[in-house]
């Protein structure tokens, strides 16, 4: 932090000697988000449906978060579930304890969830949320199926056109 403690630290264990020694006055930290976590929607849907298997077989969400972390690869995946388990055993509902990661779940998932606590049917519930996202994985597969050979055709004609004009 000082001058003295740059010029030891500087000068220890070396044969150097210092000449000049200048503070900058102008510095700025880059920090860059690495850690932010990556969950593929093919995680979440995994996760759904186990979690729907095990809470229909009479486990509580506990039991089923602690058996699910363990059969899940992704570390940062691993993380979230950990959180939430923790959550959990100090007297948060499943529902808020998602809240607190509604960038990886969703509003939506979050708010069926909710509903399901509230009704009693949470199992149905997580039925339905892994119906649901099976249903948009399908359609989001479907469109850009369908949207894959009008962009081809497009890029050749564009690509097509601009020859056309240079020759």
């Amino acid at each position: 932090n000082s001058e003295k403690e740059a010029k030891e630290k500087l000068t220890i264990n070396t044969n150097n000697y210092l000449i000049s020694i200048k503070q900058n006055s102008f510095y700025i930290p880059l920090k860059f988000e690495f850690s932010k976590p990556k969950i593929k929607p093919d995680e979440i849907i995994i996760f759904t449906r186990q979690l729907n298997m095990l809470f229909s077989a009479g486990m509580s969400i506990q039991q089923c978060l602690s058996i699910i972390r363990t059969l899940i690869k992704n570390i940062s995946f691993k993380k979230i579930l950990h959180d939430i388990y923790n959550n959990i055993n100090i007297g948060q509902s499943f529902s808020q304890s998602l809240a607190i990661h509604n960038n990886i779940f969703g509003n939506d998932y979050i708010a069926l969830v909710k509903a399901g606590e509230k009704s009693g049917s949470l199992g149905i519930i997580l039925n339905d949320i892994y119906e649901l996202r099976m249903w948009d994985k399908y359609l989001r597969k479907k469109i850009i199926s369908a949207l894959r050979y009008p962009v081809i055709v497009l890029s050749i004609a564009f690509c097509a056109l601009i020859g056309m004009f240079r020759f």
